[in-house]
């Protein structure tokens, strides 16, 4: 048995926001600041990882 969303009409089909409730536009701007976040913290660990092995590497090479 299926339910049914009464607020939908049947004649056509639902639009993405109907269906699924929100859109890709709609999660940027609400989590636009998480996001931005989780993109620094990404930057400075592989920032951290590329300075890291660049410093080893040196330090090997120079021996």
């Amino acid at each position: 048995m299926t339910l049914q969303q009464p607020e939908l009409p049947q004649d056509k089909p639902a639009t993405p926001n109907e269906e699924w409730g929100w859109t890709i536009e709609h999660f940027l701007q609400d989590n636009f600041w998480y996001l931005l976040g989780l993109a620094l913290v990404i930057f400075i660990f592989f920032f951290a990882r590329y300075s890291y092995r660049k410093r080893y590497l040196d330090k090997n090479n120079n021996e």
